[in-house]
């Protein structure tokens, strides 16, 4: 699923960022169910980062920090949520552009 969040982020397409995003919350309504192998990580929240970054939408830095923020708040609890440099990189670059 993660190809899939990346060709969205890629595809130029102005949905991408929300497709991307949309996406990754349904991996985790499925990982829920018990579907494990669909659980978001930190490569995840990070390709939908990019989405986001790579858009240069309005509001698009915001949503990038939201998402970072919700990964630092939930990786206390989730590891596999930490984010790493690529992550704060990906942040940065969205800001950059706003």
């Amino acid at each position: 699923m993660n190809t899939v969040i990346d060709a969205w982020a890629n595809s130029g397409d102005k949905r991408g960022p929300s497709r991307a995003e949309q996406i990754m919350r349904k991996m985790e309504e499925l990982s829920k169910s018990g579907d494990q192998d669909l659980r978001p990580d930190t490569k995840t929240f990070s390709a939908v980062i990019n989405a986001y970054a790579k858009s240069g939408d309005k509001g698009s830095a915001s949503k990038a920090e939201q998402l970072l923020a919700e990964m630092e708040q939930r990786s206390k609890n989730e590891i596999h949520l930490k984010p790493d440099t690529l992550t704060y990189n990906t942040v940065i670059n969205a800001l950059a552009k706003s």
